[in-house]
């Protein structure tokens, strides 16, 4: 797919068999499966957006009482790890809730066990491509069709995968209900792709259950909106079969209904729209209730940090320059001045008794050297502070949550601060109060970087900054 304007050319679809390349969860195989596509394919792409099956998630959706952020986190992992797959396992999660009455939340949970989530990042940043987006469907689509629901309509998503079917209700761009059926693609057609009627209507008893319940729950009318995802590949009529037995509108996605002009040579699969979310969601950047990009934090800080040390050489080098030049300009302008004293000695030595003038002139010329001197001594005074002074000072703006393991002054005036602490808030607020100190400046990071102790994530950093040059003046 290639961006256009405000959409895009969809030029290539279809599906890659991955049954010979192994476990996809070591990532030497999925680099391989990767590699092994783009090739058969001759593609090369600048960026992947990866879209996971739910069966590889965690979804799940809870009604708790209304609590604090930080008590609603607990509570979340607590659940995460009473699924037999979570329990034993470490993990990461998102969440989103909506307001279900005065004194209840309703939680919709996403969660991956690190061990899945890593292997795929690993697996894609061997192959030198830039992982823009990870996904889990059919979460990542209820942004892109809330957009095409009307502001007052009901709109229902009916994702039907090999052994599960997933029911999502929106409203107003709010995620009211998401239900997991256990009958799926495989379950409703024979191998011969017959359809399976006894399976079929108990399905369509469980849709309508579904809805009912919705309906009793929130108070409203029918739904009468309902999108459909499936594997259309010799099933071609199910949404014609649902729209008669639901007694609904059903609408299968396609790519023209998202500004994205289709080139393909191949007809478009409506199973082909989970993976098509993604680049949707980038191109149009929709904002998701949902922060999928919590899953490449990792990434994202690692590139913050690059960026950091390559803005801190630039500073450095920039600095070196700007210091260099100084130095040779005082050098230049010292030896003018030493040369120009000589050549006032001498001819005080011959004028001396000439003239009136020319010793008044004289006494003034000393008077100006004079007050170079003591400039030149005012300017080395500049540099020159209490250490104790600045240890203490410094001590004194350090934030309850923060610890110290190392405090150096150079001569130069460069002063370093190493430590750890829970968050990095309380590093940006250090900094900021380190600013606020009258004989500092310009506190940046030296690195930063986090590890687990005891099952608890610190963050370690270290702080460069150094004394203000008119700090003589301060004082």
């Amino acid at each position: 797919m290639k961006k256009k304007q405000k959409g895009g050319i969809l030029s290539r679809t279809g599906k890659f068999p991955l049954s010979d390349s192994g476990d996809l969860k070591d990532p030497a195989n999925f680099t391989s499966a990767i590699q092994q596509l783009l090739n058969k394919e001759g593609l090369s792409p600048s960026q992947i957006c990866l879209t996971l099956s739910a069966e590889e998630a965690l979804i799940h959706q809870i009604s708790l009482p209304k609590m604090k952020e930080a008590e609603l986190n607990e509570v979340i992992s607590t659940e995460i790890e009473r699924i037999p797959k979570f329990s034993d396992k470490e993990f990461d999660y998102i969440y989103s809730w909506s307001k279900l009455d005065e004194t209840r939340l309703r939680v919709l949970i996403c969660a991956l066990t690190k061990d899945s989530l890593n292997s795929y990042i690993q697996g894609i940043q061997q192959t030198g491509i830039i992982l823009n987006r990870l996904e889990i469907s059919p979460l990542n689509i209820l942004e892109i069709l809330s957009n095409q629901t009307g502001k007052d309509r009901v709109g229902a998503l009916l994702v039907l995968e090999d052994r599960l079917s997933h029911i999502t209700i929106f409203w107003q761009k709010e995620y009211r209900l998401f239900f997991q059926l256990t009958a799926g693609k495989l379950d409703l057609y024979t191998p011969g792709n017959e359809l399976n009627n006894p399976n079929y209507l108990n399905w369509i008893d469980e849709i309508n259950r579904t809805f009912k319940s919705y309906q009793r729950e929130f108070r409203t009318s029918a739904i009468e909106k309902i999108w459909i995802i499936w594997d259309n590949e010799n099933i071609k009529d199910l949404d014609k079969l649902l729209a008669k037995d639901l007694e609904a509108e059903v609408i299968v996605p396609k790519p023209e209904d998202f500004a994205i002009k289709e080139e393909s040579e191949t007809a478009f699969n409506p199973i082909y729209f989970l993976s098509l979310a993604g680049p949707i969601n980038y191109i149009k950047d929709i904002k998701q209730k949902l922060n999928f990009r919590h899953f490449l934090r990792q990434i994202e800080l690692k590139k913050a940090l690059k960026e950091v040390r390559f803005f801190v050489l630039i500073y450095i080098l920039c600095v070196g320059v700007l210091l260099g030049g100084l130095i040779a300009y005082c050098a230049s302008s010292a030896n003018k001045i030493l040369s120009r004293e000589k050549e006032a000695a001498e001819r005080i030595v011959t004028l001396n008794l000439e003239t009136v003038e020319l010793r008044k002139e004289r006494d003034d010329y000393l008077d100006t050297k004079d007050k170079l001197l003591l400039q030149a001594a005012y300017v080395k005074l500049l540099n020159r502070i209490s250490w104790s002074e600045i240890f203490g000072r410094t001590g004194a703006v350090l934030p309850d949550n923060v610890s110290l393991s190392l405090f150096e002054v150079s001569e130069s005036g460069a002063l370093k601060l190493e430590g750890a602490t829970l968050t990095i808030d309380a590093i940006a607020e250090l900094i900021r109060k380190i600013n606020e100190v009258p004989f500092l400046e310009n506190a940046q990071f030296n690195f930063l970087r986090e590890k687990e102790i005891e099952n608890k994530r610190i963050v370690e950093f270290g702080l460069i900054t150094k004394l203000k040059e008119n700090i003589g003046a301060e004082k």
